[in-house]
């Protein structure tokens, strides 16, 4: 039985990068951006190479952490030119007729949730 355990090894370095990669998994995890079914993995891998020094071997580790990637969803984009400055410009298409106002757009947050009259004129 070696008398070495993984915390002792590297001064303790490799040990704390291995805590470092398994929050890094559990915080990928509890992303609400990536697909949760998906496989995350942690390859530790641990070279031993006996140098032409008697009794000595070169110790090299590797860590590579494989997460679940952010999910992506396609959305429509209107490309048009502007007349008035002639650059193209592009946004996000919201199913919302051209000049036409939101109610979230003159509507408070605050406003929202104690549900008060709004003045459309005022505005």
């Amino acid at each position: 039985m070696a008398n070495i355990k993984l915390d002792d090894l590297q001064g303790g370095v490799l040990a704390e990068q291995v805590n470092y990669e398994l929050q890094r998994v559990f915080d990928n995890i509890k992303d609400p951006n990536v697909d949760e079914g998906k496989t995350r993995q942690i390859t530790i891998t641990l070279k031993f190479k006996p140098t032409k020094t008697e009794g000595m071997v070169e110790f090299t580790p590797s860590i590579k952490t494989t997460l679940a990637p952010p999910t992506s969803e396609a959305t429509m984009m209107i490309v048009e030119k502007d007349f008035q400055s002639g650059k193209v410009i592009a946004k996000e298409y919201n199913k919302q007729v051209k000049g036409q106002i939101s109610m979230e757009d003159i509507i408070d947050v605050d406003d929202k949730d104690n549900k008060k009259v709004v003045d459309l004129l005022a505005k």
